[in-house]
C-alpha cells in the first residue's frame, strides 16, 4: 500500500499481509463500513523525495465521507438509469425510494457543472 500526505509530500509504502473481516468489532467504530481490513506489515519504505508528486491542501471533507450523525449522501453515479441492474439492492432500493433517477445526459450534466464549480 502506498501512503501520500500531498500537503507535506511525505510517501509511506507498506507490504504486508492482509486480512478481510466483516465481524470484526472496530466495524461499529466506522460509520457504514462493511469490513474491516487488517494487515500485518512485513516491510516498509519511507520516501523521502517523492518525485512526480503533486502538493496539494484539504480545504474540507467530501460530503460523501460517511460520517455517525448523518445518512451518506448517494453517489450521484448510483443515480443513472443505465447502472441500476449492477448496483447492489440497497442502493437500487434507495433510488427507488428517493427518487432522482438520471439518464446519461443528466449526468454527464451534473459532471460538467461540478467540474465548472471547482475551476
Amino acid at each position: 500500500m502506498l501512503f501520500i500526505n500531498f500537503e507535506k509530500l511525505h510517501r509511506l509504502r507498506l507490504q504486508g499481509i492482509a486480512s478481510i473481516d466483516d465481524n470484526d468489532p472496530l466495524l461499529s467504530e466506522y460509520a457504514e463500513a462493511q469490513l474491516v481490513v487488517r494487515v500485518s506489515v512485513t516491510e516498509f519504505f519511507v520516501t523521502a523525495r517523492p518525485r512526480y508528486v503533486h502538493r496539494y491542501k484539504k480545504i474540507q471533507p467530501s460530503e460523501f465521507v460517511p460520517r455517525s450523525t448523518c445518512e451518506t449522501p448517494l453517489a450521484p453515479w448510483k443515480r443513472v438509469g443505465d447502472i441500476q441492474a449492477s448496483l447492489p439492492a440497497k442502493d437500487r432500493a434507495r433510488v427507488e425510494r428517493e427518487g432522482n433517477l438520471l439518464s446519461r445526459a443528466e449526468y454527464e450534466k451534473y459532471l460538467s457543472d461540478v467540474g465548472s464549480r471547482e475551476t
